[in-house]
């Protein structure tokens, strides 16, 4: 049997039918993607940051459940984009005085040893 390719939708799923294949892929949300995004491991706070905000200027498309009309997608992501950068700006503060700690403490040692 010979059959043309073939892609569609059913729910959230895309399948594609080939010639010797068939494939099934999931349509993500933006949210959905965004959260994967995070906790990949290879992925720091900045580039899903940077995602997030393509998704909410309209540059980053393709996702299930948003809107293409500006005013409405941005009233929709608003609230998320707050948290998200608020949590950002609370990850890169603990980070940095985590860092400062261990550094200061380093120091003080150093200091005792010398004395």
């Amino acid at each position: 049997m010979n059959f043309n390719n073939t892609v569609t939708k059913f729910k959230k799923n895309l399948l594609y039918v080939g010639n010797k294949q068939l494939m099934r892929g999931r349509l993500l949300s933006w949210r959905e993607y965004l959260e994967k995004l995070k906790f990949t491991d290879n992925q720091d706070w900045l580039t899903v940051l940077k995602a997030a905000l393509e998704i909410y200027n309209g540059d980053l498309k393709g996702f299930a459940k948003v809107p293409d009309q500006k005013d409405l997608r941005q009233k929709m992501l608003k609230s998320y984009m707050k948290d998200m950068i608020t949590d950002s700006i609370k990850m890169v503060i603990h980070t940095t005085k985590k860092d400062t700690d261990v550094s200061t403490d380093d120091d003080s040692r150093s200091y005792s040893e010398e004395s």
